[in-house]
């Protein structure tokens, strides 16, 4: 489970991260939508929607705030992790997961160019590659592999690895095998 200020803290650093690219703390949304969305203030708010960073922060501290579900006849807050079944939970596991993934893989300097990190929503397939028969590549292999378990995410966020069998393994319902070096 995510803590709610490890996603609210990933959130403000993708906010931070637009401001600074786009020099911009808004982003607009087209009522027309074969438009797309864009950062910065609406020419003509007859055209788009104007939604300011921190509306977007407060939306998010809400939401997490006020996360309830039921056991039974029970009524709980959820005060750990995305909220259960919430329309934008996934955008919270993508965005929280990338933060710590980038904030790790920028410690890595030049080893960075071994790994290969895909994402789909909280779920990650990470290929770390590695010289064949280079002693010293495996190693820098293996410790990275170590780094990714144990520091890339918070300690409350635990990953599970799929073992490789014959070369192969599965990453949701696709199955991938290694064969001549290649994928």
């Amino acid at each position: 489970n995510l803590s709610h200020s490890s996603v609210v803290n990933a959130v403000k650093a993708l906010l931070e991260h637009g401001t600074k690219s786009t020099r911009s703390q808004y982003i607009k949304v087209p009522k027309d939508t074969s438009e797309c969305v864009s950062f910065g203030k609406s020419a003509n708010r007859y055209h788009a929607y104007e939604i300011s960073f921190q509306q977007i922060l407060s939306v998010v501290e809400f939401d997490l705030s006020y996360a309830f579900f039921a056991v039974g006849c029970h009524v709980r807050q959820q005060v750990q992790g995305c909220p259960i079944g919430g329309v934008i939970s996934s955008a919270y596991a993508i965005i929280t997961c990338e933060f710590y993934e980038s904030m790790w893989l920028s410690t890595l300097g030049a080893d960075a160019k071994f790994i290969n990190i895909i994402r789909y929503v909280d779920d990650v397939n990470a290929i770390i590659m590695c010289a064949k028969e280079d002693p010293t590549s495996y190693a820098t292999t293996q410790r990275l592999r170590s780094e990714l378990f144990e520091c890339c995410y918070p300690k409350s966020l635990t990953l599970k690895e799929e073992k490789i069998i014959n070369n192969t393994y599965r990453f949701l319902e696709t199955v991938t095998t290694l064969s001549h070096g290649e994928f």
